[in-house]
């Protein structure tokens, strides 16, 4: 039995689809599939996904949406792959639930590191996510018990002692927490930029979104996502309550 990672190349050209897999069948264990419905109907576990976007039949964003309703594609890495590289493709790969983007023609060197860097930072969630589950919902109780005005309240008298970036953008990590939130910031100084997420090692996917989107209005909503930007911090929260708005309220003051 293979001990190589499991990756799933979806990708409807052909040409495109045998260079990719020749890039990496040495280091990893690929399936290939013409489109995204084969690869759905497939219910084999893979260890992350290259997804085009442009496929006829089912849209690349369609077949991610589909692919995180099931069981197994929960919290397996997806990153898109497409010939254009805009701001519009980025944020519509982001809110289908994609973790990174690569624009063709591929890089031998990017497409593996980006692989390796993905699958690595999957395995740190999901270990630490085992270690630290009741801790996790000991701290979440005590914190919620706290309401809206205590974790603000909380965060201004932390932050005022803060003396660097990376200080602050942990109280603001401590301040989503409170509220159940997931996601990540980016506090921007006039000679560093520190960016940081609650969860370990910020991906591509977000890192890119919260630069491309920093100059995009105060707050950007995708539906369960959101970003909200003030002149030296951006917030990109992943799990927005949405049926509960008064939350953005609360966090953009």
């Amino acid at each position: 039995m293979s001990q190589l990672p499991r990756i799933a190349i979806v990708e409807d050209n052909p040409p495109q689809r045998m260079i990719i897999q020749r890039l990496l069948e040495k280091d990893f264990d690929i399936s290939t599939f013409a489109s995204g419905v084969p690869f759905l109907a497939d219910e084999s576990r893979f260890d992350a996904v290259l997804l085009d976007i442009e496929m006829p039949d089912l849209s690349g964003y369609d077949t991610c949406r589909r692919f995180r309703e099931q069981e197994r594609g929960t919290d397996v890495p997806v990153i898109f792959v497409s010939a254009h590289d805009t701001t519009p493709e980025r944020v519509a790969a982001y809110e289908a639930g994609g973790d990174d983007f690569l624009t063709k023609p591929i890089a031998a060197h990017e497409l593996r590191h980006k692989l390796g860097n993905a699958i690595q930072i999957r395995e740190q969630l999901r270990a630490l996510t085992s270690q630290s589950s009741d801790a996790q919902r000991i701290a979440f109780t005590a914190m919620v018990s706290m309401g809206d005005l205590g974790v603000v309240i909380e965060f201004l008298r932390r932050s005022a002692q803060a003396t660097t970036h990376t200080a602050i953008a942990a109280r603001l990590i401590a301040a989503m927490k409170s509220w159940g939130l997931k996601g990540a910031v980016q506090v921007r100084g006039q000679y560093e930029q520190v960016a940081l997420t609650a969860e370990g090692e910020m991906t591509g996917m977000q890192a890119s979104i919260l630069e491309k989107m920093r100059d995009m209005g105060r707050i950007f909503e995708m539906g369960s996502r959101a970003i909200i930007n003030f002149d030296h911090v951006s917030l990109l929260v992943e799990n927005l309550p949405t049926d509960d708005p008064d939350i953005v309220f609360v966090m953009g003051f």
